[in-house]
């Protein structure tokens, strides 16, 4: 018979979501994975680790986790956990305390466990993992994986860790150490957007990211994973969705648009557009609502009404009913152009004629002065913010040459259509 596992990690429960109609309580995407599981009667529940966030209480975590591991007990189905860097001192603490003692939690202080799963006393399913032993890993934990004896009893890995991060202070892992180690399936942890990794041979990956999404860096659907061992390897993954609401990014091209009605008009567009795209992505129930953020581009020559258009309808919009879900406009960006030829508007000697050449130079690899020296000191800008304390644990940006033109593009465009508006105004 299969052997059938629901994939979860990152829940975070204690932290609230944002940026929404109303709170989604982590705690309700736990009491849905419980749901879940005994609904699809796996065999075991398996958490990536950050069960419980680290700035949430959470002894207001106690309660729902405990009788929740209850419930699934009762149903026969077993669950297994690791520590991330949330709540690597939290989970074993509380793990420890009357009604926890169906979990088990393994890897306890950055040493590799395993635990197997049984079936009529034969094991079906080894489950390998790993526990943050602090609230920060430099290393990977793939170099001390120990050499397991082949049994043929098929292993399913769990770390909590960032691939593609070598520096990472979150245990960085690297998709060739996990190709070459036992385990014919990783489970992994840390990063909250769901995220399938097929290996080159029978080894695969995945991210389950966090069954409800909870911000709007965490666009898309959201769910849990079933994963099923059956005729001597694992099948592809399953996505579950669950979370009641999607985070949604929109570009909207204003060319043409030339009056506040038809720019209203093509936002309301965009929402329908948007809604109808979530139902169709996450069909079912557990959708209620999309958070939508609205990216402004293309040229048009009301480009100085634009970003005013935009504030009023952000503050003048209710949220749209799309069949059976309710489509919110969070924020609305503006990043549009006039209608110009750049190479005649920068034959000049006037401040217009100057952001023009400026505009043009950033296109280009190689900058000449005065330009050069200003996207110099834009870079060095960005890496005094990314350097001071307060921003320690985020990763150095791997690009801040690319983000610094980015920036000056945007500002001189601005100016360009500021310095536009005073001509045509004159």
């Amino acid at each position: 018979m299969p052997v059938r596992i629901l994939c979860t990690g990152d829940i975070h429960i204690g932290r609230q979501s944002s940026k929404t109609l109303s709170s989604w309580r982590t705690a309700d995407a736990w009491n849905a994975i419980v749901e879940l599981a005994i609904r699809e009667q796996v065999d075991l529940l398996a958490i990536s680790g950050d069960l419980i966030d680290m700035d949430g209480k959470h002894y207001e975590a106690f309660g729902p986790v405990a009788s929740g591991l209850h419930r699934l007990a009762e149903a026969g189905i077993e669950t297994v956990a690791i520590t991330g860097n949330h709540d690597w001192d939290v989970l074993p603490r509380i793990a420890q305390q009357s009604g926890m003692e169906h979990l088990h939690l393994i890897g306890a202080g950055g040493t590799w466990q395993r635990h197997t799963v049984m079936r009529n006393g034969s094991p079906v399913l080894h489950v390998d993992g790993w526990s943050f032993p602090a609230e920060h890993v430099h290393f990977s934990p793939l170099t001390s994986y120990p050499a397991q004896p082949d049994d043929d009893v098929p292993v399913l890995g769990m770390v909590h860790g960032e691939v593609h991060a070598a520096t990472s202070n979150y245990a960085p892992v690297s998709l060739a150490s996990l190709w070459n180690s036992k385990p014919q399936f990783w489970l992994l942890g840390h990063i909250h957007a769901p995220q399938l990794f097929p290996g080159p041979g029978v080894t695969s990956a995945l991210y389950p990211g966090s069954p409800f999404a909870m911000d709007p860096g965490e666009p898309g659907v959201h769910g849990a994973w079933l994963l099923q061992w059956d005729a001597g390897a694992f099948e592809a993954p399953v996505l579950v969705p669950l979370s009641p609401v999607q985070y949604l990014n929109r570009d909207l091209d204003v060319a043409g648009i030339e009056t506040d009605d038809a720019f209203i008009a093509a936002c309301h567009r965009a929402m329908r557009d948007a809604g109808q795209d979530a139902l169709d992505r996450q069909p079912g129930t557990s959708l209620q609502e999309v958070s939508l953020r609205l990216h402004c581009h293309g040229a048009t020559p009301a480009h100085a009404s634009i970003e005013h258009w935009a504030n009023r309808f952000l503050s003048q919009v209710e949220p749209l009913g799309v069949e059976t879900i309710l489509v919110n406009p969070e924020k609305v960006t503006v990043a549009v152009t006039p209608p110009v030829n750049l190479e005649s508007l920068a034959d000049g000697h006037d401040p217009l004629a100057e952001t023009a050449r400026f505009l043009l130079s950033l296109e280009g690899e190689e900058l000449a002065e005065p330009y050069a020296s200003v996207l110099q000191h834009t870079i060095a800008s960005f890496k005094g913010i990314s350097a001071d304390a307060n921003f320690a644990l985020l990763e150095p940006d791997p690009e801040p040459e690319m983000r610094a033109r980015d920036a000056l593009r945007t500002q001189g465009w601005k100016l360009l259509s500021a310095l536009m508006a005073t001509r045509e105004q004159a």
